[in-house]
């Protein structure tokens, strides 16, 4: 039984459960990406708020009104959008392609007043605000991030199940035994430094440029240099915190079991019949 300094294994259980729990939590909200979108006709402040699997925009000019947005991606040209309504995955083809469709493949939206929404879609206007270049999402680090998040959070439970394990048996197997918790905690932390770093990179790149949405491709709402990272992305820092912090401390456990002193085993021969030798 790893009985040893076993406070330190119970340590890492917490922290890689916790750092599982909160890559589920960024997988599951729409914070990823939050940005400010001002359109030609007024100066109020309309929202983008979006996740990996889809968001909102919150529209105040024109009309008010809320659009729920979904992450639509087409793979053949390594490309990714925020769209709602109807036909979306041919509309993506359409709008990268700048091909025009029918008003009626819009959104509709879940309207706070009773004004209908104003579309300029019979221009086909490529909204590019002032940017030479339609920006999308990267449908590589789209796919990467959810695996490496998916990755990570799976690790998570599994090195806080192997903490729970080690602290009651003692198994032999590598896999199974402290080595393994330095494995799984080591795949955890890269797989979501990865996420951090592949999500980030595309961020600098596009999207604190033009968020890719029906609104910015044909509306001109302009979201130039009013984009920034939310905290759905910001929260797997912690994460990759925990996992270093769960590595040390199995590091710093083994590190003061090998500076205690080793006990010698003292071996006692039983009692044995006494022998009277004859020369």
């Amino acid at each position: 039984m790893a009985k040893t300094k076993r406070e330190y294994i119970l340590a890492t259980c917490f922290l890689s459960g916790a750092a599982a729990i909160i890559s589920f939590i960024s997988l599951g909200t729409q914070e990823w990406v939050t940005a400010i979108a001002i359109s030609e006709v007024d100066d109020n402040e309309n929202t983008f708020k979006f996740g990996l699997f889809g968001g909102i925009f919150k529209q105040l000019s024109i009309t008010k009104a809320v659009y729920e947005l979904t992450t639509v991606c087409a793979f053949g040209h390594n490309v990714c959008a925020l769209l709602c309504g109807n036909n979306m995955e041919n509309n993506l083809e359409d709008l990268y392609n700048n091909i025009p469709f029918n008003n009626s493949d819009l959104c509709s939206a879940s309207a706070v007043s009773m004004e209908a929404p104003v579309f300029e879609t019979t221009l086909l206007v490529r909204a590019y605000n002032e940017i030479d270049d339609m920006v999308f999402i990267n449908a590589g680090v789209w796919v990467c991030t959810i695996f490496f998040l998916i990755i990570s959070a799976v690790m998570g439970l599994l090195s806080a199940g192997l903490a729970i394990w080690n602290t009651a048996t003692n198994p032999y197997q590598p896999y199974l035994s402290i080595f393994g918790l330095y494995v799984y905690n080591a795949i955890a932390f890269f797989s979501i430094l990865s996420s951090v770093i592949l999500w980030g990179a595309m961020f600098a790149k596009d999207l604190s440029r033009m968020i890719p949405s029906y609104k910015t491709y044909l509306e001109k709402f302009n979201t130039n240099g009013r984009a920034s990272l939310g905290y759905s992305y910001w929260i797997n820092l912690i994460s990759i915190c925990f996992y270093m912090v769960s590595i040390c401390l199995l590091y710093i456990r083994n590190y003061l079991i090998s500076k205690e002193p080793e006990l010698k085993s003292v071996h006692i021969e039983d009692d044995v019949e006494p022998v009277i030798y004859l020369y």
